[in-house]
Formats: structure tokens, sequence, C-alpha cells
């Protein structure tokens, strides 16, 4: 892009992380060619991405149509265990040698575990809804707060935010409010002692009485979340 003029660099910063050198170039480039934008084989319905702990994120259209479930990575959790073991055989050796620098890299993990899950979503789906999650309040609750860090849900919005723009995805924001968790995607209903972890529950609705994964019924409310709060209508000057 460089080479054909669709793309300007401004800065450049080298820095020292975890081990290795970076440099990191900043610059504006020129939008997608439209043949990388092309809808012809997303999923045509509307979808919702419901994100959390027990799963990385859950996917469903606005029918209730399983698309795709990413397992929590738990990186964090899994690594932890092999950290010690390896810091304990890292204390032996000196700075500089091979097995510091090849120590399990939790970043690394996570992120490389939400850049395949936004690049997916963002070109197998036409139409997502995602929730304005307050990662900041979840992460108050000691009990949560490693988990939620590891699934570092801030990440997952900012990548897939900028991601639906380059392949012209069109990319909706519930309200942070909005109970999808524990509203019922079947009658509406809503479920008001829904507990963090119940996994599943059942439609207090005694006309409904629909058997929920919160999980997935998070994400088929997401779906249809734009439909059901139109933007209000401007009005004329």
């Amino acid at each position: 892009m460089l080479d054909a003029g669709r793309a300007d660099l401004y800065s450049a910063t080298i820095r020292y992380e975890r081990g290795r050198w970076w440099l990191v170039l900043s610059g504006v480039a020129a939008a997608f060619h439209p043949a990388g934008t092309s809808r012809k084989t997303r999923h045509s319905r509307p979808a919702g991405i419901d994100v959390g702990i027990r799963s990385l994120a859950v996917c469903a259209d606005d029918t209730g149509q399983p698309i795709k479930t990413w397992e929590g990575v738990n990186a964090l959790e899994r690594a932890l265990r092999d950290l010690r073991r390896a810091n304990r055989r890292l204390a032996r050796t000196k700075p500089g040698l091979a097995g510091r620098r090849h120590a399990p890299q939790v970043a690394d993990l996570r992120r490389d575990a939400l850049h395949q899950l936004t690049y997916w979503a963002a070109t197998h789906l036409a139409e997502i809804t995602i929730e304005d999650l307050n990662v900041a309040g979840m992460l108050a609750n000691r009990r949560l707060a490693r988990r939620l860090s590891d699934a570092a849900l801030a990440e997952l919005h900012r990548q897939l935010t900028y991601k639906a723009r380059w392949y012209g995805t069109v990319l909706h924001e519930a309200d942070r409010w909005y109970p999808s968790s524990k509203t019922c995607s079947a009658c509406g209903a809503v479920h008001g002692e829904l507990a963090l972890g119940e996994v599943t529950w059942t439609c207090p609705n005694p006309r409904c009485r629909t058997v929920h994964d919160r999980d997935h019924n998070a994400a088929v409310n997401l779906a249809g979340w734009p439909r059901a709060h139109p933007p209000p209508a401007r009005v004329a000057a």
C-alpha cells in the first residue's frame, strides 16, 4: 500500500516488550478494495455476540439459530501453573538465555484468540450487535476479576469496532443496562432473580417456560436488539 501511494506513515516507535524489540508504525491507509468487504458468503440474518466467562463469546442470529461459539481461552488460568514451573527453571538461568525468551506469554495467547474471533465475526457476519459492557464495574467483583480480565472484554470490543469498519460490517452497540441474559428470547419475560452463576434458566412466564442457555439466549436477544430499539426519529427543523 505504501508503494502504491495508498498509505502514509506519520510516526514510528521502537520499544522493548516481553523480551523482544518492537517497531510500531502508525499512519493512515485508504479504504479496502470493495472486493474485500463483499457480503456474498456472509450470514444473512442479524447476529448478536455475547461475551462472558464460561465461553469467550457466543454468536447467534435473531431467529435463535446458533452460529458459532468461541470457548474461553482461560489463558491466565491455564498458564499460571506453567508460569510457576517456568519461573523456577528461569531462576536458574542467566538473563538473555533462550529459556527466558521462550517463557509462556499470557498476553500473546489472549491477543491471538481475540484477533481470530474478531476477524471471523467481521468477515462472516453482515450485521452484529454487541453490548456496551461496564468492564470497570465488572472488574470490581473480586471473585470474577481475574477471569474477566483474562477474557479481555474491552480489547475484544475495540478490535471488533475497527474491524467491522474495515470490512463493511454493520455494528450495533446495545445499551449496557439492557438485560440480555435474563430476558426470555421466546416471550420477552424478564427473570429478575437470575444469579451470575446460573448457566441455564427457565422462563418464569407460566405460558412459556422455555429453558434457556444463558449465553445463547443473550446472543439471540442482542441480535434482535436493533429492531426492538430503533433510533428515535429526527424532527425536521
